[in-house]
């Protein structure tokens, strides 16, 4: 029986690279990598605080250097990069859940297996999990993972995960893909200092079953 295709959602372009190497390292070509905010915002608009402190000068040039990261870190395992057409929160609403639904629903057949954000520490994340809930949960249990976010909830207690530590191996290969998104590498280590680093937050990742969806509501989706 083939091993089945891994559809990793990824509500913005770096979260599948920082939170779920092990999949997509075991994965290889059989992955599929879907970000929620993979498009440009209308020309015209101011561009984003993010953005400009990542050194951008508008948001559709953001955006286009981001999805070209996105494929280079993808290529590192031989993941597939499939971006949706929707700016991302700075620039416009994240997208209705039935548009959600609809549009990511189609890639799971056949026998595909769902892996959705835990949504811990980021409320877009969040919106991106419950949207998929109807889905997820008419699954089969064996085809729905949950990933914890990184960096966010890379030091919070959380019972019940499954939890891997990389080996060393696995952490360099780790970063190679996630320095791939060199355009938000300084603003996030403002905040993650030790981001990069050997015992820092992304040394572990983090999951739960199916099971775990009927709790999720009660995970935080700000921290500290």
């Amino acid at each position: 029986m083939p091993a089945p295709r891994q559809i990793i959602v990824s509500t913005h372009f770096d979260d599948s690279a920082l939170s779920l190497a092990l999949v997509l390292q075991a994965a290889g070509p059989l992955a599929t990598v879907v970000t929620v905010c993979g498009g440009p915002p209308p020309d015209g608009v101011p561009v984003s605080e993010w953005d400009a402190g990542c050194g951008f000068e508008s948001g559709p040039g953001a955006a286009r250097s981001r999805a070209a990261e996105d494929r280079e870190a993808c290529a590192v395992t031989g993941a597939s990069s499939h971006p949706l057409d929707h700016p991302d929160t700075p620039y416009a609403a994240m997208p209705p859940p039935a548009t959600l639904r609809a549009e990511i629903g189609p890639l799971l057949l056949p026998g595909g297996v769902l892996w959705l954000p835990a949504g811990i520490g980021n409320r877009d994340h969040a919106h991106v999990r419950d949207a998929l809930l109807p889905i997820a949960l008419c699954l089969a249990e064996e085809r729905v993972r949950i990933y914890v976010d990184l960096p966010y909830a890379g030091t919070l207690a959380l019972p019940g995960a499954h939890e891997e530590r990389l080996t060393d191996a696995a952490f360099t290969r780790k970063l190679e893909a996630v320095r791939r998104h060199a355009s938000q590498m300084t603003e996030l280590q403002r905040t993650w200092p030790d981001m990069l680093e050997r015992n820092g937050p992304l040394s572990r990742e983090r999951t739960f079953g199916q099971v775990a969806l009927t709790a999720s509501a009660t995970w935080p989706t700000e921290l500290g």
